[in-house]
């Protein structure tokens, strides 16, 4: 799960730095909470969760016909934006199989994953890559 985290936030400040460069070669200044606010409102590339996690609680969520629940609210957002694009998924391709629809959404092929991070805690995370690289 740590890794997930940090590849994730690695590539929510990759994404913060060239929205930031794009407009600042426009001549806009941008507040670090314009950037924030236009990054987490993008899609990310991937949902950063691990196959075999992802396959764990979209399988018992199939089953019991609900989406899955979270224990924080992004982490909620992520299993019920993940159980839709899979229930999608399996609506338009009905015999192919569970795991590879499941694989295709873990590794960015499918979906519409989002950073699933709370504006603070990404407020924190720029700050503290800025900090870190003053």
């Amino acid at each position: 799960m740590s890794h997930s985290t940090h590849s994730r936030n690695r590539e929510f400040i990759r994404r913060c730095m060239a929205y930031q460069l794009d407009e600042a070669r426009r001549g806009r200044a941008l507040t670090a909470d314009m950037i924030v606010g236009h990054v987490l409102a993008g899609r990310a590339p991937v949902y950063y969760v691990d196959f075999y996690r992802a396959k764990a609680i979209l399988s018992r969520a199939l089953a019991d016909n609900r989406e899955p629940r979270g224990t924080y609210d992004g982490p909620r957002r992520q299993w019920a934006d993940m159980y839709r694009d899979l229930c999608d998924m399996i609506a338009r391709n009905p015999d192919r199989p569970l795991d590879n629809m499941i694989m295709q959404l873990c590794v960015g092929n499918a979906g519409q994953p989002r950073f699933y991070i709370t504006r603070r805690r990404a407020m924190q995370i720029l700050r503290q890559h800025i900090n870190e690289n003053l």
